[in-house]
């Protein structure tokens, strides 16, 4: 599928995912190599658990644009480790050093932060996850995205932000109307601001489909 991917435009995949390494540490490298074979980048990776947790600098126009990806829910299958392939597991006050590192270097750098967070099959956000999203813009974050719930959940602009609690599923294949309704969030990077778009979808046959306006 990834060859498919590439083709219909995508540019960057994510690995930190609770299931990306079910088929084990030399199946996740394998799919990192395939990943990159295919002229995608990935991103939450690393040979360990420092590679893992770095930043992954998308572009530089109109400034520059860092991704920080992180699993936020328990792996179904194994536990970081320091020294061996893993995803970024960073908790949220790494994330909030990291962020910090990237804009005590360039001030107007744009970091958006991806977790795959919170509990599934609900319509909104826990409390905790409302706290940790405004530190990470506290901290300096420009953008917000979550996912793993399979559910649309609000979005929010805190401080002038973006804030996706959760985009939903995209290409999948469960058909309770809760887990059909989904999201695609456009950002749109200027060069001292952010701008953003909530796009609905709705999911018929395990594809996505806007919804009409």
């Amino acid at each position: 599928m990834l060859g498919v991917l590439k083709r219909h435009g995508f540019t960057h995949l994510v690995m930190a995912n609770n299931h990306t390494i079910d088929q084990g540490r030399r199946g996740l490298a394998d799919t990192h190599y395939n990943i990159l074979k295919a002229g995608m980048t990935p991103i939450g990776y690393g040979r360990n658990k420092r590679e893992a947790a770095e930043a992954v600098k998308i572009c530089d126009y109109p400034r520059p644009i860092y991704i920080l990806s992180s699993l936020r829910v328990m792996s179904e299958n194994y536990v970081a480790l320091d020294s061996v392939p893993t995803v970024c597991e960073a908790d949220i006050s790494s994330l909030c050093d990291s962020i910090g590192s990237i804009k005590s270097r360039e001030d107007n750098a744009c970091v958006i932060i991806v977790l795959h967070w919170g509990a599934e099959h609900v319509s909104s956000p826990s409390a905790s996850q409302v706290r940790d999203a405004h530190r990470l813009v506290d901290s300096g974050a420009d953008a917000v995205i979550g996912h793993h719930s399979h559910t649309r959940q609000k979005v929010e602009e805190y401080r002038g932000k973006p804030i996706f609690y959760s985009l939903g599923n995209y290409i999948f294949d469960q058909t309770k109307k809760i887990n059909t309704e989904a999201l695609i969030g456009r950002l749109t990077i200027f060069p001292c601001s952010i701008g953003y778009e909530a796009l609905p979808m709705v999911i018929k046959h395990c594809r996505p489909e806007l919804e009409s306006r």
